[in-house]
C-alpha cells in the first residue's frame, strides 16, 4: 500500500470542497506598497519596500466597520491574526499581497484565497488572457459594479508618485474603497461562477497562489564558478568570431547598412530575394536563411549565426546570471509567475528588471521557457544539498488518451510502448531496430529517435503540414490513435457550429472568428486541439501535485524546500537525508492525490495511467545515479534511467479494452 500524506493536507484542501467559497466568513484585504525596487518594481523581493498601509473588512462589513493600518511589514499581526480567522481571504491579484504579507510574518499555508483576477480569467476562458488591463481591478468594478476607482489616486501613481509620498488622507480614502469594491465584485462573481459551475477551476487555482508567493520569495541560485566559467567562455567564442567576421569584412562596418549590402550581394554575389516581384538587399537576421552557394558564402553565414547565437547566449541569459552572482553575494536571482496570461491557463513567467554595475540597461530572467543548457547553472544554495526535479512523466500525451478515450494511447503507456521511436520509423521509413542502431552509429543527440521528439506530439496540437515524411508521421499518427483523432474533429465541428466549446474539465474556450474554407482548412484547428490538452495537463494537473508537496513539505516542517514549477514539472532544493521522502511525497502528490482531486472536485475519472519522473542532483537536471533504492507499492511499476526514476501507477478507475496486466504484474 503506497504512503499517502492526508495528514499534513490543511483542513481547506482536506475537504476539497469548493463550495466553501459561499460562506460569508470571508476576509477583504487590499495593501498600498512601495515601489523602490528596480524601474520602480513594487515586488517584495527588493528589501528596500515596505507596506505603505493595509485595509481589510469582513463579508457582511458596512461602511466604517472597516480596518485600517498606515505601516510597514512589522504593523500587520492584527491583519494577519483575522485572516487566520476566515474560512478564505478575497483580493484582487491576491499573490501580490500575500507575498508581502509572507514577509510581514503570514504562514501562507493557512490562508485559502479568492481572487477576483481569477475569477472572472475563469468565466472568460481565453478571451481575455494576456489582454493588457483587462483583468484590473478597475475594469472589473466598471464592467460589473458601475463604479470606477479613485481617479486621484491612480493619476499620481501612473504619473509615478510613489504611495508612500501620497497624502494619507487620499491613501487612506483609496484602500477603504478598494475593499468594498473588492467585496461586492466578489458578490457577483461568486455568482456567476456557481450558474456557470466552474466553481472548482477557480478553487484550484486558488490553492496555487499561496505557494507561488512562496516560491518567488525563495528566488533561484546559481552556481557562481559555473556561470563565471560559461560566461568568460561565451564572451571568448564570441570575440573570436567577431574577429574572423571583420577580417572577412575587409574594414566595412558591420553596422552600416550600405556597406553590408554591397559586402553581401556585390562581392559575396549572393542572390537578391524578390519582395512582390521586386528584388531588395536585406542585412537583417533574414540573410541567416540564405542558401550559400560557394564556400565563402557558408563561411560568412556560419560566422553570422554563430555570432548570433552567442550575442542571444549573451545579451539574454549569460550576462544576467553574471550581473547576478558577481553582484549579489547570496547569488539568487527572483522572478514571478502569472496566473491570468495564457490562453490555455497554464502560468507563465517574467523577470523582475534589474540594474548591474556593469550594464547600461536593466536585465531580467523569467521562471519558464529557460533553455535547457542553462539548467545545469543552477544548484542549491546550501553546500552538500540537491536540486530535485519533479514531473509529470509525459503528462499532455496521457492527458490526451484520456480526453480522446483512445484505448491505443492508454495500452501504449501501459505497455511502456517508446512513442518516440515509432515517430522515428516513420519520418525514416525504417524499422524499430534501425532506429536503435542508429544511436550506436550516431554523434550524441544526432540520432534518429532524438531528432524526431520534436514531431512526436505535434498531432496533439493539430500539426498537419510539414516535410513529406512529416506529414507521413501525422497520418500514421492519427491513424494509429484513432481515439484522440476523433475527438479533435468532433471538437472542431462544434468550434464551427457554435464559436465556443466547453470540455470536461468545466472550461470553456471561444473561437468568434472560426471558419472552414473552401479547401476545408480552419485556421482554428492547432488552438482547438491544443487548448484542451494542455489546459488539463499544465492548468489543472500539474498544480494539484506541487500545493500538495508545497503544504506536505511546511506541515511536515521538512528543510526541504520549492523553488521553481516549469509547465509540467516542480524544483525543489533538497538535503541529502530528505531525498528519499521527497520521492515519496512527490509520487503521492502527482499519482494517487491527482487522481483523487479530479474525481472529488472535477468528477473525472481518470483512466489513463499518469506518471511521475525523480531526479536529484547538485545541479538542476544533472543527477545520473539514484541515491537511494525507490519503493515500489502495488499497482506501480518503476523504471530507472540513469539518474531519473520514472513511477507508473494504475489508475482506480480502468478504461475499458485496455488490458493492465503489465502494470499489475500479472
Amino acid at each position: 500500500m503506497a504512503k499517502d500524506y492526508y495528514e499534513y493536507l490543511p483542513k481547506f484542501l482536506l475537504d476539497l470542497d469548493p463550495e466553501i467559497y459561499l460562506s460569508m466568513n470571508f476576509l477583504v484585504l487590499d495593501l498600498e506598497t512601495d515601489t523602490y525596487g528596480d524601474e520602480r518594481s513594487p515586488d517584495a523581493t527588493w528589501e528596500q519596500n515596505d507596506i505603505v498601509s493595509a485595509a481589510w473588512c469582513w463579508g457582511e462589513s458596512k461602511r466604517g466597520d472597516e480596518q485600517f493600518v498606515y505601516g510597514g511589514i512589522h504593523d500587520m499581526d492584527t491583519l494577519i491574526q483575522d485572516m487566520y480567522e476566515a474560512d478564505f481571504v478575497v483580493a484582487q491579484n491576491g499573490k501580490f499581497d500575500i507575498k508581502w504579507l509572507i514577509r510581514a510574518g503570514l504562514d501562507p499555508s493557512r490562508i485559502l484565497l479568492a481572487d477576483t483576477m481569477l475569477a472572472e480569467y475563469v468565466l472568460t476562458g481565453n478571451l481575455k488572457a494576456g489582454k493588457k488591463g483587462a483583468l484590473t481591478l478597475g475594469t472589473l468594478t466598471k464592467e460589473y459594479l458601475g463604479v470606477t476607482k479613485d481617479p486621484l489616486v491612480d493619476k499620481l501613481m501612473r504619473g509615478g508618485v510613489p504611495p508612500r509620498d501620497i497624502p494619507v488622507s487620499l491613501l487612506t480614502r483609496r484602500n477603504k474603497s478598494d475593499i468594498f469594491q473588492t467585496r461586492n465584485l466578489w458578490l457577483k462573481l461568486r455568482d456567476k461562477m456557481v450558474e456557470r459551475d466552474v466553481l472548482h477551476l477557480f478553487y484550484n487555482r486558488c490553492l496555487l497562489s499561496p505557494a507561488l508567493a512562496d516560491i518567488e520569495l525563495n528566488g533561484v541560485h546559481l552556481d557562481k564558478d559555473t556561470v563565471c566559467s560559461k560566461h568568460e567562455a561565451a564572451a571568448k567564442q564570441m570575440a573570436e568570431v567577431e574577429a574572423e567576421l571583420m577580417l572577412m569584412l575587409e574594414g566595412r562596418n558591420p553596422r552600416s547598412v550600405p556597406q553590408m549590402k554591397e559586402f553581401i550581394y556585390d562581392v559575396l554575389k549572393f542572390k537578391e530575394p524578390k519582395k512582390r516581384g521586386v528584388p531588395v538587399r536585406p542585412t537583417g537576421e533574414e540573410i541567416l536563411h540564405f542558401k550559400p552557394r560557394t564556400k565563402k558564402q557558408a563561411e560568412f553565414l556560419r560566422l553570422k549565426k554563430q555570432f548570433a547565437q552567442l550575442n542571444a547566449d549573451l545579451g539574454k541569459n549569460l550576462d544576467y546570471f553574471y550581473g547576478v552572482v558577481t553582484e549579489r553575494e547570496d547569488c539568487i536571482y527572483y522572478a514571478t509567475f502569472n496566473q491570468a496570461q495564457t490562453v490555455t491557463h497554464r502560468l507563465s513567467s517574467s523577470g523582475i528588471k534589474t540594474k548591474f554595475a556593469m550594464f547600461p540597461k536593466a536585465k531580467s530572467i523569467q521562471l519558464q521557457n529557460l533553455p535547457r543548457k542553462y539548467k545545469s547553472l543552477h544548484s542549491s544554495r546550501h553546500d552538500g544539498w540537491d536540486v530535485v526535479e519533479m514531473d509529470g512523466a509525459q503528462i499532455e500525451f496521457r492527458v490526451a488518451g484520456f480526453i480522446g478515450q483512445d484505448v491505443r494511447i492508454c495500452q501504449d503507456i501501459v505497455d511502456g510502448v517508446d512513442v518516440h521511436t515509432f515517430t522515428a520509423s516513420v519520418i525514416n521509413d525504417c524499422t524499430a531496430e534501425e532506429v536503435a542502431e542508429s544511436k550506436k552509429t550516431c554523434e550524441k543527440g544526432q540520432d534518429w529517435r532524438t531528432l524526431a521528439k520534436s514531431d512526436t506530439f505535434k498531432p496533439l496540437y493539430g500539426g498537419q503540414y510539414g516535410t513529406d515524411a512529416q506529414m507521413r508521421y501525422y497520418e500514421a499518427f492519427r491513424q494509429k490513435y484513432d481515439g484522440i483523432t476523433r475527438a479533435q474533429q468532433k471538437w472542431q465541428g462544434k468550434v464551427l457550429r457554435q464559436k465556443e466549446i466547453t470540455h470536461v474539465t468545466g472550461i470553456t474556450f471561444y473561437y468568434p472568428n472560426a471558419t472552414l474554407s473552401s479547401s476545408g482548412y480552419c485556421a482554428d484547428f492547432p488552438s482547438i486541439c491544443n487548448y484542451p490538452v494542455q489546459n488539463l495537463a499544465t492548468a489543472e494537473i500539474i498544480p494539484i501535485a506541487l500545493v500538495a508537496i508545497w503544504h506536505i513539505l511546511k506541515r511536515k516542517e521538512m528543510q526541504a524546500f520549492l523553488v521553481n514549477t516549469v509547465h509540467d514539472s516542480v524544483i525543489s532544493e533538497c538535503p541529502p537525508e530528505e531525498r528519499e521522502e521527497l520521492y515519496e511525497i512527490s509520487k503521492w502528490a502527482f499519482l494517487w492525490w491527482v487522481y483523487e482531486f479530479l474525481d472529488v472536485c472535477y468528477d473525472l475519472q481518470f483512466n489513463v495511467p499518469l506518471g511521475v519522473g525523480y531526479q536529484a542532483g547538485p545541479m538542476w537536471s544533472s543527477g545520473d545515479t539514484v541515491p537511494f533504492t525507490p519503493s515500489q507499492y502495488d499497482a506501480e511499476v518503476v523504471e530507472i534511467d540513469g539518474g531519473e526514476v520514472v513511477v507508473t501507477a494504475v489508475p482506480p478507475t480502468k478504461m475499458d479494452g485496455v488490458d493492465y496486466s503489465s502494470l499489475l504484474g500479472e
